[in-house]
């Protein structure tokens, strides 16, 4: 008998932010574990929103941005992390806009001046892409395209490291030329031309290595939401 082509779909893997669901307890080992390294790898839209999109100068925003972190791994913001509300996106979004809403610097000030645990955050390099604060637009848009913004920039550095890496430099010149152009773009028969290829050739490497961009984006995004449906969501969203 031939098999049944009506096989079960594979169920959606474990990721990140669903653990930590799951285990719901802040002061669970597991629960820490998991959320700083969410907290690592998201951190920076935080930062820019603090600078740019609510207008704090450089150090209030740096400390802001420890202060809130703290109080997520210690649990202080969790009870807003409703599983039926989405991705750690949406709730790190809505955490920070209560938080920041009910800032009271003064009251706050000798704790974040001493006493307050520091996480490893390189702030000066996060700096390097801010945008002018613009106080017409709407702060969590802000978090929105820093956040993007992110992905982004760490998946194409990612698979960059892959091309090189795999003896492919040719398919990233590609990539880089037409798609990530620093100037005008050139067609895909000049970058045949210029590397002695077909230009039919160079059209399949760029949706070959658009593929790839995007397998490595789906993959970061996974890490953060609860199921397939929210991941295509979280992209339609965000890009």
């Amino acid at each position: 008998m031939a098999p049944d082509s009506r096989a079960e779909p594979s169920p959606f893997p474990s990721t990140l932010w669903s653990q930590i669901l799951s285990v719901g307890d802040p002061g669970s080992p597991e629960y820490r574990l998991r959320m700083d390294e969410l907290i690592r790898r998201y951190w920076k839209p935080v930062y820019h929103t603090i600078r740019s999109g609510w207008t704090k100068a450089e150090e209030e925003a740096r400390d802001l941005t420890q202060e809130f972190f703290v109080e997520i791994l210690d649990g202080q913001l969790v009870g807003a992390a409703d599983p039926s509300r989405g991705s750690f996106r949406h709730y790190l979004r809505g955490a920070l806009r209560h938080f920041l809403l009910n800032v009271r610097r003064a009251e706050r000030a000798e704790k974040r001046g001493g006493a307050l645990h520091r996480l490893s955050l390189d702030f000066e390099g996060a700096g390097a892409t801010l945008e002018p604060a613009d106080t017409r637009e709407d702060p969590e848009a802000r978090f929105d395209r820093a956040w993007a913004y992110q992905l982004m920039s760490e998946a194409t550095a990612e698979l960059q490291g892959r091309l090189s890496s795999g003896g492919r430099a040719t398919d990233w010149a590609f990539f880089k030329a037409y798609d990530l152009p620093a100037g005008a773009r050139p067609s895909c028969r000049e970058l045949g031309e210029k590397y002695s290829v077909p230009e039919h050739q160079v059209r399949r490497t760029l949706e070959a290595v658009r593929q790839e961009l995007r397998a490595i984006l789906l993959e970061r995004v996974r890490a953060y939401v609860r199921d397939e449906a929210e991941l295509y969501r979280e992209l339609d969203e965000l890009f």
